[in-house]
């Protein structure tokens, strides 16, 4: 076992310089060494979400950098960070993550398009935005593997949705890997599992 403190200042200072190569302006650094409170994991999401607001913005190779708008609240906890990205994604692409969710920290595309009721996600952006990364290989014959890139992403997804709505996609996926996917015993646990949790 080994436990791991939280990174001083300068140490969280240090990794933000390293996650963009640049040194933001002091204030702007300030927000988020502060609010991070040595957290790793929030610092690289308050980072998203400066870059998902545009106040950060790639150009040229590098990063210019923006004001935060004057309404601006930094969220107080990583969860809370990770619920705002969430609802700036555009509709498609958030329902898209929360179906995902739905059907567990591995997911796969032809379920979530089903899932979404016939919108076009684009999961290039979940990619781009950091929520998701591709898998190499698929653990169902045909179908885009994807990962939810942590799991406290997914539980927020996850709890972002109605218990009726999660009911209904949980049965929804059920009946998807009945239909499509092989029948084995591999599956089983699985299929079972999202019948319980439409129950």
């Amino acid at each position: 076992q080994l436990d791991l403190e939280a990174l001083p200042p300068d140490g969280a200072g240090r990794l933000l310089d390293e996650l963009l190569g640049i040194e933001l302006p002091g204030s702007l650094r300030e927000v988020v060494v502060e609010r991070a409170e040595g957290n790793p994991f929030f610092v690289e999401e308050l980072v998203a979400t400066l870059i998902d607001m545009h106040v950060l913005a790639r150009e040229n190779g590098g990063w210019s950098v923006g004001e935060l708008p004057a309404d601006f609240q930094v969220p107080d906890s990583v969860q809370a960070v990770l619920a705002a990205r969430i609802d700036l994604l555009p509709a498609d692409e958030k329902a898209a993550l929360q179906a995902a969710a739905v059907i567990g920290r591995i997911f796969w595309t032809g379920p979530v398009y089903e899932l979404v009721g016939g919108g076009r996600p684009d999961f290039g952006l979940l990619e781009d935005r950091d929520f998701v990364r591709r898998r190499v290989g698929s653990s169902i014959a045909g179908e885009r593997e994807y990962a939810i890139k942590h799991a406290l992403t997914r539980e927020v997804a996850y709890a972002s949705l109605p218990k009726t709505k999660r009911a209904q996609l949980h049965a929804a996926f059920a009946g998807w890997l009945e239909q499509s996917a092989e029948r084995n015993d591999e599956h089983a646990g699985m299929l079972a599992h999202h019948y319980l949790e439409a129950v």
